[in-house]
């Protein structure tokens, strides 16, 4: 029972630092799409320009 429950521990300790993991991409994500939505419009107005004149 114990080796059991030992391995049961580590599953959902693997599973936690999976979810961290997780939740600190997404809250990357979000902050890189903040930013994208703060200064990306202009941004990506001239970069999308650049690249139509190319």
């Amino acid at each position: 029972p114990l080796e059991i429950f030992e391995l049961q521990f580590t599953a959902i300790k693997l599973d936690l630092k999976e979810v961290i993991d997780y939740l600190n991409r997404m809250v990357v994500i979000c902050h890189f799409k903040a930013q994208m939505t703060l200064e990306g419009h202009l941004t990506y107005g001239i970069f999308a320009r650049k690249m139509t004149l190319r």
